[in-house]
């Protein structure tokens, strides 16, 4: 198979060549050519047809902003973002994965520190993945599609989602009057298979195996009584896991939650520190709930959703009459920190609470584990994304194979399905 052919798009000659070293050192890469801005990037995919490009964001002339929406319309190819982990930067790229970008990578600080290693090994792999997909699929998953409308946004209340002295989130959120409506969806990339918290180091070979049927999972054993919850106003949660590709499919369901949404939502999506925080803020000023980054010590409240911050584990523990958010820096979970297995693990500690478990769009198996261990327990409201809508079906395909999801459904009916079941959830 000839190697796949990557534009490198940047204003910098210096990061020009280290990208272009990365990929021409992969024997699975080539560079076909290089651009100084966005402009020069619209032609040069015209005329050279690569099969990914990467590209800075700030740029003269053009940005990588400006560039990714008239890139996705007139000659859709997978985008990977060179991305700085200033607040500025975070923001961008998050604004970038809703524009159609197929995913970032963090951009090194400096010419002598370790980051050049590790944007050598998520760089790569990241531009293989992108490349292997887009050849078995279709490259119209790169064109805009409409998010189903939201929940009419709220007036936000002032108390602040945080308890026990945690500072809450500094961003105002607008008011329904003062509030814009909400932004189409952002168009989905194509099919990637590496995110860039945790890049895998194997190569892909051939095309990928196809895809399995869900299999029925057995019955469910006895229901027991439950304990009941030291809260009696909290007795629900929805947990939610996802990587690449997860930004949108976020959004797309996150908005459809109501205000009075009577359940927390608890929220792992592999991103680098610095991007989480961007991430929630940008989801705060669109959905009817809040949503915030999450912090240690937060108590969980109804209506609310909760990211967890990158680099950082993040669990959920009984303490006392209330449920809190417990942040640790243990060791990564199949290369993730943030990991979903820890999420669902510690939920499986709280058999008290009616338990919603989610698996969406993202590479490798992280959550599948952790869903198997709530299955196990007579857990039933588990639900995974269907392979048909899924940028990457890989967690979700994880946790099929372990015969642990009761259902299995598109992105665009993920959000009622929850609603469903937590209002199925019993009542104590």
């Amino acid at each position: 198979m000839p190697p796949y052919r990557i534009l490198v798009v940047d204003d910098s000659a210096f990061m020009r060549k280290v990208v272009s070293d990365i990929v021409n050192s992969d024997e699975t890469l080539t560079v076909v050519g290089t651009a100084r801005n966005g402009a020069e990037a619209i032609e040069a995919v015209k005329l050279l047809r690569p099969d990914a490009v990467t590209m800075d964001l700030e740029m003269p002339v053009m940005t990588g902003l400006e560039a990714l929406p008239m890139l996705m319309k007139e000659a859709p190819t997978p985008v990977i973002m060179l991305s700085s982990s200033t607040v500025e930067g975070a923001a961008a790229t998050i604004q970038a994965l809703e524009l159609g970008a197929f995913d970032f990578v963090p951009k090194p600080s400096g010419p002598n520190t370790s980051d050049l290693g590790r944007l050598q090994e998520s760089l790569a792999a990241t531009l293989r993945a992108a490349v292997a997909f887009r050849r078995e699929e279709t490259v119209s998953r790169l064109q805009p599609a409409p998010l189903p409308p939201p929940s009419p946004p709220r007036p936000k209340a002032t108390e602040p989602l945080v308890r026990g002295g945690v500072a809450p989130p500094t961003q105002p959120k607008p008011t329904a009057a003062s509030k814009p409506p909400a932004r189409p969806a952002a168009p989905a990339p194509a099919k990637p298979a590496a995110s860039a918290s945790a890049a895998p180091s194997a190569k892909p070979v051939g095309k990928p195996a196809a895809r399995p049927k869900p299999p029925v999972p057995e019955a469910p054993p006895p229901a027991k009584q439950r304990p009941k919850p030291p809260n009696a106003a909290l007795n629900r949660v929805v947990a939610i896991g996802t990587s690449t590709g997860g930004p949108r499919a976020l959004q797309q369901v996150l908005t459809r939650l109501p205000e009075h949404f009577p359940a927390p939502v608890l929220v792992v999506q592999h991103m680098p520190a610095g991007f989480t925080k961007s991430l929630a803020q940008r989801l705060n000023t669109l959905c009817a709930i809040e949503v915030t980054e999450a912090e240690d010590g937060m108590e969980l409240r109804p209506g609310a959703a909760y990211i967890a911050p990158g680099g950082l584990h993040m669990t959920l523990r009984k303490e006392g009459g209330s449920y809190r958010i417990r942040l640790n820096e243990d060791p990564p979970r199949s290369g993730h920190r943030p990991s979903v297995d820890a999420l669902f693990e510690s939920l499986a500690l709280t058999p008290e609470l009616d338990r919603t478990a989610v698996l969406m769009t993202g590479m490798g198996s992280d959550g599948a584990k952790g869903m198997k261990a709530l299955y196990d327990q007579g857990v039933r409201r588990t639900i995974a994304e269907d392979a048909s809508s899924c940028i990457v079906y890989g967690m979700p395909r994880a946790a099929v194979e372990l015969g642990c999801v009761a259902k299995t459904v598109p992105l665009e009916s993920i959000a009622d399905q929850i609603r469903k079941e937590v209002e199925q959830a019993e009542e104590v």
